[in-house]
């Protein structure tokens, strides 16, 4: 029987994929059919409905937005000190109305706490008092102990707004994979996960055909978190359709406002998610659907 016909069966079955599955799909070079049976995984479980949330980046220094038309307020960059951040955040809270807030890299923030001389906790739940709802990312390859780092931002009362890879990974992708899903066995909070990296290196370019290939098995191997994600603003709408159609099915990152060809951002990933065959439904950061 066809190795990925088989795959297909188990996927359909809901059985979740051995080890001897991960490597022959990462080693398949029938890299349409994989797609299809990732996205195929992916409409079982969301159907055409792809989300997508508009996102104003705000630096840690600078003028603060006036009227607020996004789904998430995201504070950009790495804070200097505990209080700036604090500062920072307060400062945000006091423009975005019912926008969540969310910021920082958990990673950076675990370094800030070490040098601050606190307990990861505690400084989420001061950034937490201050106004800040979702910790923007956790790079789960750049933290020492990501479990832990995780059930911090929890029980600070905050939330994780995304699961990422910081870089291409060097142990090998299923490796890195299977460490993911069992990382949400053990933590059970994780809503969504960014597979691609997010530090681009121009000297080591990836591939639409590897890129492809790390959204899809990471939609059939991190079987237990619900989204898969893109970033609009990073990929670009070419790649994120690639990405739609191999088992992602929510793109963050879209720019609130303009969009690069002058019309509205929104509007553009609209007809980009529906030339994919895709229902799009705006979402806020707290994953709150925004009326049509």
């Amino acid at each position: 029987m066809d190795v990925l016909a088989e795959i297909a069966r188990r996927v359909e079955a809901d059985e979740r994929l051995s080890d001897e599955d991960a490597y022959e799909l990462m080693s398949t070079h029938d890299i349409v059919g994989l797609a299809g049976l990732a996205d195929e995984a992916r409409r079982r479980r969301h159907g055409r409905r792809t989300t997508f949330v508009r996102v104003l980046d705000v630096g840690l220094t600078g003028p603060l937005p006036g009227v607020v038309s996004a789904g998430e307020l995201r504070l950009s960059g790495t804070p200097a000190t505990l209080d700036s951040a604090i500062a920072r955040v307060r400062q945000l809270r006091s423009v975005a109305g019912d926008v969540p807030v969310s910021g920082f890299d958990l990673s950076d923030l675990d370094a800030l706490a070490a040098d601050e001389g606190l307990p990861l906790r505690t400084l989420l739940e001061r950034l937490q008092e201050a106004g800040l709802e979702l910790v923007a990312e956790a790079p789960v390859d750049a933290l020492a102990e990501p479990r832990a780092a995780i059930e911090a931002v929890n029980m600070a009362g905050l939330t994780l707004a995304r699961l990422v890879l910081r870089t291409v990974p060097r142990d090998g992708l299923v490796h890195v994979l299977r460490d993911v899903a069992s990382l949400q066995r053990a933590v059970g909070v994780l809503r969504t996960f960014q597979p691609l990296p997010r530090r681009l290196q121009p000297q080591a370019p990836t591939t639409g055909y590897a890129d492809t290939r790390q959204v899809a098995l990471a939609r059939l191997l991190v079987d237990n978190i619900e989204s898969i994600q893109v970033d609009w603003g990073l990929y670009g709408p070419k790649l994120a359709q690639f990405a739609l159609a191999a088992g992602a099915d929510d793109v963050d990152g879209v720019a609130a406002g303009a969009g690069p060809r002058g019309g509205d951002a929104g509007d553009e990933v609209r007809r980009q998610i529906a030339a994919a065959g895709l229902e799009p439904h705006e979402r806020t950061g707290r994953f709150d659907a925004v009326p049509a």
